[in-house]
């Protein structure tokens, strides 16, 4: 199998990967109640090519969310230096 091929499988797997975990944590609530009320709590990051946008309902989630940003950014510098690197 070649470079591209095997990056193309595996993009395609991570796709369906991702499409199984969404319909498992719709399906999964379905099944297990709890008998007592909980407090949600949940943010989230948007990333605008390597710019973060951060947001998140309390300090906790917050701290964990600008790790997360902090993260993706990282990868997205490695992702597009790359190329430049490989040279």
């Amino acid at each position: 199998m070649s470079g591209q091929g095997f990056l193309f499988f595996i993009g395609l797997a991570m796709v369906f990967l991702g499409f199984i975990i969404i319909f498992i944590s719709f399906i999964l609530p379905l099944y297990t109640r709890s008998p007592r009320k909980t407090k949600s709590k949940g943010g989230g990051v948007i990333l605008i090519g390597p710019l973060p946008i951060v947001f998140g309902s309390n300090r906790e989630t917050l701290k964990w969310m600008m790790l997360l940003a902090f993260l993706l950014m990282a990868i997205a510098f490695v992702f597009m230096f790359l190329p430049i690197f490989l040279r």
